[in-house]
């Protein structure tokens, strides 16, 4: 039986947010990430529909001055007595960083929750890229997502599988928003590897 999650804990904007400091996080900067896109290592892949027309991403494990850096995450924010999960899925295409890239934002309250799938999560977003821009010409808006099975490992890794669906709209910048413009996707998703990120607020 499939159980329902109404997380509508964080506003869309939020989403928006949290998935490009993802993508800043991963891209840092962004060009040394997108040199090593192709060769990496996968992580996951999501294969679906965008308007109709067949595509597939994969979540890849990148080699930055950093370390690994996997745009398939987790990170875990403490407010007050609960701690939010915060997911991030973001898929590439060939070489490509940012161009035509997807990205899935969801978040839970309670990792247990996951436990219980399969589940649909109430608070999911989705984000198209089209073009090497990561702030502008981009496609986003709330999705319905089922998780279908979720299982975590001894490394503190998750490992998902799902779909999402939804009508993102056109984003020609921050606050010119053409509702107009929609881009339907419809995508499933199977990824191996979701790491946790540590979450840097500052002091």
């Amino acid at each position: 039986m499939q159980s329902t999650l109404k997380r509508q804990c964080r506003p869309r904007l939020v989403h928006l947010l949290l998935t490009l400091g993802a993508l800043c996080l991963a891209g840092a900067p962004a060009t040394v990430a997108a040199q090593n896109v192709a060769e990496a290592p996968t992580s996951g892949t999501m294969t679906g529909t965008v308007n109709g027309e067949e595509t597939e991403w994969r979540t890849v494990v990148l080699t930055t001055p950093d370390g690994e850096q996997n745009t398939a995450s987790f990170t875990r924010m403490e407010m007050g007595p609960l701690t939010l999960f915060d997911f991030t899925l973001q898929g590439h295409q060939g070489n490509d960083y940012v161009k035509h890239a997807l990205a899935l934002s969801f978040g839970v309250f309670d990792e247990a929750d996951l436990a219980d799938c399969p589940c649909t999560i109430g608070d999911a977003t989705a984000t198209y890229w089209t073009t090497d821009s990561m702030f502008g010409q981009l496609y986003a808006g709330p999705v319905s997502l089922v998780i279908k099975a979720a299982t975590k490992d001894t490394d503190d890794r998750y490992s998902l599988e799902g779909t999402f669906a939804g009508s993102l709209v056109y984003m020609e910048s921050a606050g010119n928003v053409d509702e107009d413009d929609l881009l339907e996707v419809d995508v499933s998703f199977g990824i191996e590897r979701v790491d946790a990120e540590d979450l840097d607020l500052g002091s």
